[in-house]
C-alpha cells in the first residue's frame, strides 16, 4: 500500500498497525528534518 500524506491527520489515519513497516519519503527543501520529525514520531507511538 502507498500513500502520498500531506498532513499530520492523513500519517495517523493511515491503516497500518503496530509492528508494520512504514517508509518515508520527504521531498523538498526541508526533508532531511520532516523525515526526522515524521520517524521520531514513529518510534514513540505517536505519544499513545
Amino acid at each position: 500500500m502507498q500513500d502520498q500524506p500531506k498532513s499530520i491527520l492523513s500519517v495517523m489515519s493511515m491503516v497500518a498497525a503496530k509492528g508494520d513497516r512504514v517508509t518515508i519519503i520527504a521531498e523538498g527543501e526541508d526533508e532531511k528534518e520532516a523525515s526526522a520529525v515524521i520517524g521520531s514520531l514513529f518510534e514513540c507511538g505517536f505519544k499513545e
